[in-house]
């Protein structure tokens, strides 16, 4: 089985030094075992890739109305909290809508843990492999 996680800087472990990121933790997780026989954790995660670019072509002037400055990104610009809230919101809608488990994140970073003002660092990254791991073990067979 292969489970396959496509994002943006934060799937690609950025800011995570010690591990390289909450993907390749989940993945050791998996792999912690004498005879591992679960799933091959594929880190799909892009830096510079944005929402826009993986999800739909058609929203980006909605997207594009939901910007703010943000001085380390290509463009120059990222997603205000509150939209990301927002966004995330309508992303567990759907998922519910077309029976997909969703498993929210936002909430497992503090601000504090946000060293550049977008990116967890270590800490959260463990956290968050933490909550993943936990959610796929209860879906995965035995």
């Amino acid at each position: 089985m292969r489970i396959c996680i496509w994002g943006d800087s934060i799937a690609n472990g950025y800011n995570d030094f010690e591990k390289g990121g909450w993907v390749e933790r989940l993945n050791l997780r998996f792999w912690n075992t004498l005879e591992y026989k679960g799933p091959n954790v594929m880190n799909l995660g892009i830096s510079g890739d944005t929402s826009a670019d993986m999800v739909i072509v058609g929203l980006t002037p909605v997207i594009d109305s939901m910007l703010q400055p943000f001085p380390w990104s290509d463009s120059g610009k990222c997603y205000a909290t509150k939209y990301v809230k927002e966004y995330n919101g309508a992303l567990e809608s759907l998922a519910t809508k077309v029976g997909v488990d969703y498993i929210s994140l936002f909430d497992e970073v503090k601000e504090t843990e946000l060293p550049d003002g977008l990116h967890p660092d270590e800490k959260a990254h463990e956290r968050i492999a933490e909550k993943v791991h936990a959610a796929l073990l209860q879906k995965l067979p035995n």
